[in-house]
């Protein structure tokens, strides 16, 4: 699928912001990846994915600055056939050695677990005990579902409520003993710049075809972020 397939994403009023979690995760990707190489399966081309692609990339090109992150379309949230043929790719085509998913089932991270290729669980642990599980992107829906139920009561349902790492609702957590004390501290710094105020998607920033889409001085509003349709520098497009 390409993003021209898809139709425009509504923007949900209430959400997580996912992204800065995903950013996050690329922090500890690009420290994991010994090649430079890092795949992600994805799923619908849609402004929310495209988001945590770009945001898991910069995370990446922050420790490790000539990282790519290759993604590979799969066109679903559930198939174990195209997940498991898409992961099985990036590490034997592409190469990579460290892949990471944004989907409802644990396939992409099976095959992962199977290869020795270090991976990332998506709101539930996959195997626990493993090294390669590196860490478990984690939200906690009830802030939002709070904010709802607080608003509805008061009569004021806000046209968008973004909660993140400032309010507790998402978080890099569930470490594997392959990351070591001073990774986790670097993660613990980019939470706390957040917390401070620093938006991650502000300073340089070129899409991956070279072109400038935020001045140094600049940061990218919710309102573009919300229908977000362009890859960052260090995203490559599995054909």
């Amino acid at each position: 699928p390409s993003l021209e397939q898809q139709p425009d994403e509504q923007c949900i009023p209430y959400f997580i912001r996912l992204y800065q979690g995903e950013y996050l995760a690329g922090i500890l990707a690009g420290l994991h990846t010994k090649q430079g190489r890092i795949g992600d399966v994805a799923s619908m081309p849609v402004p929310e994915t495209v988001r945590c692609i770009n945001a898991f990339t910069m995370g990446a090109r922050r420790v490790d600055p000539q990282a790519e992150v290759t993604v590979y379309w799969v066109g679903s949230w559930d198939d174990v056939d195209k997940e498991t043929l898409a992961a099985w790719t990036l590490i034997d085509t592409v190469g990579v050695d460290v892949i990471n998913s944004h989907q409802d089932r644990p396939y992409v991270q099976q095959v992962a677990e199977q290869r020795g290729v270090d991976y990332f669980a998506y709101q539930d642990p996959i195997l626990g005990a493993s090294s390669h599980d590196l860490a478990m992107l984690a939200c906690d829906w009830s802030i939002v579902y709070q904010e709802i139920l607080q608003d509805y009561q008061q009569g004021q349902l806000r046209d968008l409520y973004w909660a993140g790492i400032t309010e507790g609702a998402v978080d890099l957590s569930d470490y594997s003993s392959a990351v070591r004390d001073d990774e986790k501290q670097l993660i613990e710094q980019a939470k706390q710049e957040i917390r401070d105020g620093h938006t991650v998607f502000s300073g340089l920033i070129r899409d991956n075809q070279g072109r400038v889409r935020c001045a140094q001085d600049e940061s990218i509003s919710d309102a573009v972020l919300t229908q977000l349709d362009w890859f960052v520098e260090g995203v490559r497009i599995y054909e």
